[in-house]
């Protein structure tokens, strides 16, 4: 299958490239460029041909919305390129025909909640109004309006922090948000395997399995098909 992977300089669309393209063609874009075996086509999402000639073709879209530089941008460009940008993608997905686009954001709009609530998907979201927590939750109201007007299916697939498991030790502080990048890529990878295009609208979390993680996945984890291999050294005993 032809997809489109957005975001693809980050460390999530780098490890998600890498478990993508084992069944898939890929086509990655971003707004900085990168150094890929991969197509690529440096894309600042605007609207207009460009956005259209980088759609075109596309089975799925699996868009990783944010700004390049997200360390150190201001809110008007978070909320610009998690809304407008997302926008301008999706009225060309939908032109060109994609079938299924993959939103993938974050789970940090429900630390509001009491670490000892088991937040699942059917709870709202809580978020502040910190521009890299709400401007992703903005941008799920967007693709939103897309899905239920049937003009695309649409996945939201809502991750924890990432976090390489292969670097954290054994009396080493960990996130209770953490999940490997090499699990979150599966993740990503799994709605793209399971969707058989019969629901127009699906809603999954996902973060790591371990002792102490801060939301509960075994639903998530079983809905997608996907099986998390890093618990970092952390194991929960009996897995749910």
């Amino acid at each position: 299958m032809k997809v489109l992977l957005t975001g693809a300089t980050s460390a999530l669309g780098k490890a998600v490239a890498k478990s993508l393209r084992r069944r898939h063609r890929l086509r990655l874009t971003d707004r900085r460029r990168l150094r890929t075996d991969d197509e690529f086509v440096q894309s600042q999402l605007g609207h207009g041909r460009q956005t259209d000639d980088l759609v075109a073709g596309m089975k799925a879209i699996v868009h990783i919305p944010g700004p390049a530089d997200a360390a150190s941008a201001d809110a008007a460009t978070w909320i610009d390129t998690c809304t407008r940008c997302t926008y301008n993608l999706l009225v060309a997905a939908v032109d060109a025909g994609v079938k299924h686009l993959v939103y993938v954001t974050s789970l940090d709009a429900f630390m509001g909640y009491d670490p000892d609530f088991l937040v699942s998907t059917s709870w709202h979201p809580r978020p502040t109004t910190e521009p890299a927590v709400m401007a992703p939750l903005l941008g799920e109201f967007v693709t939103r309006e897309f899905a239920q007007t049937a003009q695309i299916r649409l996945t939201i697939l809502r991750l924890g922090h990432l976090v390489d498991a292969d670097g954290i030790g054994d009396d080493d502080e960990l996130d209770p948000m953490a999940i490997d990048p090499r699990d979150a890529a599966n993740g990503v990878a799994a709605t793209l395997v399971g969707d058989d295009g019969s629901r127009t609208y699906r809603l999954f979390h996902l973060q790591g399995d371990f002792e102490g993680a801060r939301f509960p996945i075994g639903g998530g984890r079983q809905q997608l098909d996907v099986k998390l291999q890093y618990d970092f050294g952390r194991p929960r005993g009996e897995r749910t």
